[in-house]
């Protein structure tokens, strides 16, 4: 107990919750802008690393980290257009809510559900860290890929009206993420001599243009037809009245736990991240809901579902670097080279070789989730009024931000030509009536789930068995084979009841 209170001590140090601060404020802004993301922010932050001690560092990169996560949903809320890919299920319901000037409540929602995933991702870190790095090893190429399908069909059915237009919109995202080398023969795919593309379509002018320039596409079109703008003035002007009372946020406790869970689970498996996390919990919340009807016309429900998964899962990334040495994403990958320069191996040595520092990990946590409530809190009253500035001047602003973020990724117009390019075909999507979510999943996704094919494959010698050879693979089908036909069910049940009524 002693060595536990010096080093709690320790960790309350002026320049630890200095670091923590300016952590968090450097986060949360680089979250907060379209085109900028979070594996930025921490990879900018490593080489001020150098000159901390190893619990210095860490606190700086885990709040830089976390406020990061929550950060994206700012832009996702007042703009349209989600800072990071974790954010871009809170966009619809988030910016709904903004357009009819109850952008502080949508903020106070995401602020609260991220803190509360937040929270419960510590704990789990905590608790369960050993025995979900154990489980998330049971998990194969065959078992991931099987993972990946659940995410999209489940995002498909969900984000859509209908079955066939949900797997369209994804079919378009697997279509773009393919376009690039081969990851098994190196050959190029849908380059047409193009060198830059030979890597792949870029993912956040990608995000930036599906979101944010579709949007002022429509806006533009609207105006051009004199149907108005999609943003009330005068319920803007009422925006600073809008609040989300303590008794409605608890009203959503299970979906919170579920969402935090969700986050939580998929946080532990490597290679997952936020965004499926995000998209898996807000598809489930809206499959459960009373109301499904209200996803996407501004449900503080689906807010919260999308945001306490895509926070719940900052911590439990954590569970595979620091138990097995095995980084869960990009981002916990710069942390475990930032370990390595201190000299410190991750790895299950490493709780009983450096208990102190696993220590101080656990505390800083907690200080880290409770700097990034106090900042967002702090920020909230000053953010929900953005959308009080005329349309014509915050869409110019947002598009020199989008072609700013684009182009600062690689210093390349080729960037910005791709953000442009997605933003059309957002535009198209939707005026078509696609949804978007699923096109932007199908793509995220579409790499993993080509390289886990690939893998799979290889193991089995071309043997599709691997796909129902554990009990977790036939658990994913079973659940597969359920939804669709849990919808195909519901589909036909609605189309009945039509035709009898009509």
């Amino acid at each position: 107990m002693q060595d536990f209170f010096s080093i709690v001590a320790s960790t309350f140090s002026f320049k630890i919750l200095l670091l923590i601060l300016a952590g968090s404020a450097f986060g949360m802004l680089i979250g907060a802008i379209p085109g900028l993301n979070v594996t930025l922010a921490v990879a900018i932050i490593i080489p001020v690393t150098f000159y901390l001690s190893p619990v210095e560092a860490m606190a700086l990169l885990i709040a830089v980290y976390k406020s990061g996560i929550y950060g994206g949903s700012i832009s996702a809320v007042l703009l349209g257009v989600p800072g990071t890919p974790a954010a871009a299920a809170t966009v619809k319901d988030g910016h709904m809510l903004a357009k009819r000037g109850q952008s502080g409540k949508a903020l106070q929602a995401s602020l609260y559900a991220s803190f509360f995933g937040d929270i419960v991702s510590n704990l789990a870190l905590i608790m369960l860290a050993a025995w979900l790095a154990q489980f998330a090893l049971k998990f194969g190429p065959g078992e991931n890929t099987l993972l990946v399908v659940f995410a999209m069909v489940v995002v498909s059915l969900v984000s859509a009206s209908s079955l066939i237009k949900g797997m369209l919109a994804s079919v378009i995202g697997l279509s773009l993420a393919i376009i690039g080398m081969d990851p098994m023969t190196g050959n190029a795919r849908f380059t047409f001599g193009n060198i830059e593309m030979m890597s792949g379509i870029t993912l956040i002018p990608t995000l930036v243009g599906l979101f944010a320039l579709s949007e002022i596409y429509m806006e533009y079109s609207r105006f051009r037809r004199n149907t108005g703008s999609g943003i009330d003035t005068e319920a803007v002007k009422q925006d600073r009245h809008s609040r989300l009372p303590v008794r409605e946020f608890f009203s959503h406790w299970i979906t919170l736990i579920k969402a935090s869970l969700i986050g939580v689970f998929i946080g532990a498996l490597p290679g997952s991240g936020a965004a499926t996390a995000s998209f898996i919990s807000y598809s489930e919340a809206k499959r459960c809901a009373k109301h499904p009807e209200e996803f996407g016309e501004g449900s503080v429900k689906g807010i919260m579902a999308a945001e306490a998964a895509n926070n719940a899962v900052t911590g439990a990334t954590l569970i595979p670097l620091l138990t097995l040495g095995i980084p869960g994403d990009s981002i916990t990958a710069i942390m475990y080279g930032a370990l390595v320069l201190q000299g410190i191996t991750p790895g299950p040595l490493v709780f009983t070789q450096q208990g102190n520092l696993i220590t101080g990990i656990f505390i800083m946590l907690f200080v880290c989730s409770f700097f990034m409530f106090a900042l967002g809190k702090l920020s909230i009253s000053l953010l929900s009024r953005v959308l009080n500035v005329p349309q014509q001047i915050l869409f110019p602003i947002i598009m020199v931000v989008c072609f700013a973020g684009s182009y600062a990724i690689n210093n390349s117009m080729y960037d910005v030509l791709v953000m442009l390019i997605a933003g059309v075909l957002g535009y198209l999507l939707k005026v078509i009536d696609l949804p978007v979510a699923p096109t932007l999943i199908g793509f995220i996704l579409g790499t993993q789930m080509e390289k886990s094919i690939l893998q799979s494959l290889v193991k089995s010698r071309g043997s599709m068995g691997i796909f129902i050879g554990s009990p977790i693979a036939i658990g994913f089908d079973v659940l597969i084979v359920l939804i669709i036909g849990f919808y195909a069910f519901k589909t036909l049940r609605r189309k009945k009841k039509k035709r009898s009524a009509a």
